[in-house]
């Protein structure tokens, strides 16, 4: 069973990436000029939003970037318990088949004619 994610999607991902890397360094370079042009007021309000759209690009990009080792990590897990399950299956199939040929050839009880005579014996509702 082949569980592996597709690379091409995560390389079309990555690409993407970049390309909004380049925006986003596009966006710094005006910021830094508005920063040199702005109120000093001004400054610190936009310093900040500056700070808080690299904290989320750095925390997105690494996530991005560590994704493919995590998803390997997860179908590697899925595969071995889908061997571990398999294993189990053939493990039960056996047994259940083992007990089945072991009740075929036991002896039927001493009280299979009252069994057959229950049917008859009960009423009908």
């Amino acid at each position: 069973m082949n569980l592996s994610p597709e690379p091409g999607d995560h390389k079309r991902f990555l690409e993407e990436l970049n390309e909004k890397e380049h925006e986003k360094n596009d966006t710094f370079v005006l910021a830094n000029d508005i920063l040199l042009k702005c109120h000093p007021y001004a400054v610190s309000v936009i310093r900040k939003g500056i700070t808080i759209i690299q904290s989320r690009w750095d925390e997105a990009s690494n996530w991005a970037r560590q994704m493919p080792l995590t998803i390997w990590n997860c179908v590697t897990n899925l595969e071995l318990a889908v061997e571990w399950a398999s294993k189990r299956t053939h493990v039960i199939v056996f047994m259940t088949d083992t007990n089945i040929k072991k009740l075929k050839c036991s002896a039927v009880p001493r009280f299979a004619s009252h069994v057959k005579e229950y049917p008859r014996a009960t009423p009908e509702i």
